[in-house]
């Protein structure tokens, strides 16, 4: 089979694994870099977009990414850095369930290296607020914050107003200082880490509820959930901290749910990685006209009510 036949093969069927690996071993024989940065894309197609160790496959897919033919990542490839488009996102025309976002985040980029740069000048200097983004010039390129926000635990106001985030790490929940979160136009971001709810001191959020729910007319779901291995994905092989509980377990997505509680001055939704039964029954009571209970998203919309 020459190329010509993978590539039509693949637009006709673009989620067959196992063609993309025969593929993959076609690209090895030719001596043809994409191989590697192919067999890379469907682990990260397969990782859950909050696997811990998802940055680092990403890492390796930036380096890869680097090193392909004109025009090849646009015919193959189902995953790779976001387009830069903050007018809106196309999760808000949905009116059933909404799927996680699986842009991969550039860590070879100039914005992702200031980023870093940025939070270790802020931790060195015990900065109080920090706003990053308005010192990055292609702060577009900026999906994802990076575990080293973490580090931040003087910073009080964290400003990252307009970003194109589409995820916020679980590290946040050790800034124990926070007090002001501000993610106002962050078209992209529809959930959080259970986590955030430990910044204890959070009393003032900025966050638009519409792009988290929709509105009267456009209820947007929650992305399903359930054991990693019936969404045909790969369980992490990073142990990772209970939300609840805080130790560490092998996560197989059997205790994976979403809650929605008022977080400063805000209701949001939020990923619960549970490592049992007993640590699910620990979670509060969500918030008052919000989905009542834990669940698994789906078809499940809220708030139940406007007004």
């Amino acid at each position: 089979m020459d190329e010509a036949s993978f590539l039509s093969q693949i637009r006709r069927t673009p989620n067959n694994d196992q063609l993309r690996l025969i593929y993959a071993d076609w690209l090895e024989e030719q001596g043809r870099s994409e191989a590697e940065l192919l067999r890379t894309e469907i682990q990260l197609y397969r990782m859950p977009v909050d696997d811990p160790g998802r940055l680092a496959t990403e890492t390796r897919f930036s380096l890869l990414s680097r090193n392909t033919t004109a025009g090849w990542p646009r015919k193959v490839l189902r995953v790779g850095p976001a387009c830069g488009d903050n007018s809106g996102c196309v999760c808000l025309n949905q009116q059933s369930t909404l799927s996680f976002h699986r842009e991969t985040q550039d860590t070879e980029c100039a914005a992702w290296h200031q980023l870093l740069d940025l939070i270790q000048e802020a931790h060195r200097n015990g900065d109080r607020e920090f706003a990053p983004l308005r010192r990055i010039e292609q702060s577009h390129q900026i999906i994802k914050l990076p575990p080293d926000i973490g580090l931040l635990k003087d910073v009080r106001r964290l400003s990252l107003d307009g970003s194109h985030l589409t995820a916020i790490p679980p590290q946040i929940g050790v800034m124990e200082s926070l007090e002001e979160l501000i993610l106002d136009t962050s078209y992209h971001l529809h959930w959080f880490p259970w986590e955030i709810s430990k910044c204890t001191k959070l009393r003032d959020s900025v966050i638009s509820t519409r792009v988290l729910y929709g509105n009267a007319k456009t209820r947007i779901g929650f992305p399903p959930l359930g054991e990693y291995s019936s969404h045909n994905q790969i369980p992490p092989k990073t142990l990772r901290p209970c939300s609840v509980c805080l130790k560490p377990f092998a996560d197989k997505g059997a205790f994976r749910v979403w809650i929605s509680r008022r977080i400063a001055t805000d209701v949001i939704p939020m990923l619960v990685n549970a490592c049992s039964q007993e640590c699910l029954e620990q979670l509060p009571r969500p918030a008052a006209n919000h989905i009542s209970h834990i669940h698994r998203g789906g078809r499940v919309v809220q708030p139940p009510s406007w007004g």
